[in-house]
């Protein structure tokens, strides 16, 4: 068994009542082997997402051949 993180792209950014009042232009779904895979995987995510460049990458909705190898290369940084 193996985790999965499916990025989507809404066609149009969603309003979620974010705390920044920013409305959202990229989902992440999780699927987890494990409970604790899941918040592991919630924490990466997390700490990606507060990388300003991130952001922007994922604002211009790549395809997961412009995005993984970025992720690859970020997680390699990683401790």
């Amino acid at each position: 068994p193996f985790d999965v993180v499916a990025v989507v792209y809404p066609e149009k950014p969603l309003d979620y009542g974010a705390l920044d009042g920013e409305p959202v232009h990229t989902l992440f779904f999780l699927f987890a082997c494990k409970d604790t895979r899941h918040l592991h995987l919630l924490a990466k995510i997390a700490h990606l997402c507060h990388e300003p460049e991130k952001v922007a990458l994922l604002r211009t909705r790549p395809s997961s051949a412009a995005l993984l190898p970025t992720i690859k290369e970020w997680e390699s940084h990683l401790k």
